[in-house]
């Protein structure tokens, strides 16, 4: 650990976090009733990533995609030739059915 760091950090990083919180937690609110609205499916989405020195953790993330986009990609996939050869090439779609309009 760094003993550079002043003392005062960590109370100032905690206050100004939760000022933060409670600015943005009506829009966060907003944001996953819209999600529930649009699909019935979790409003959140866990990831592992690979954080400092290989550590792995969990980041939470308001769900973009919709509960089925694994079947929504295949159907896709297996009835559009032109969504296939952009999908084997990109791995990526430009008008990707499986994103929630939120």
């Amino acid at each position: 650990m760094n003993n550079n760091i002043p003392k005062w950090k960590r109370p100032f990083d905690i206050f100004f976090s939760l000022i933060a919180i409670f600015i943005f937690l009506p829009i966060m609110l907003i944001i996953a009733i819209l999600i529930k609205i649009f699909d019935r499916g979790s409003c959140i989405y866990t990831q592992r990533r690979v954080g400092l020195n290989g550590k792995e953790f969990n980041i939470l993330k308001f769900r973009t995609m919709y509960a089925d986009a694994d079947k929504r990609l295949e159907n896709l996939l297996k009835n559009d030739s032109k969504a296939r050869e952009e999908w084997e090439k990109f791995f990526k779609l430009r008008n990707d059915p499986r994103i929630t309009p939120v």
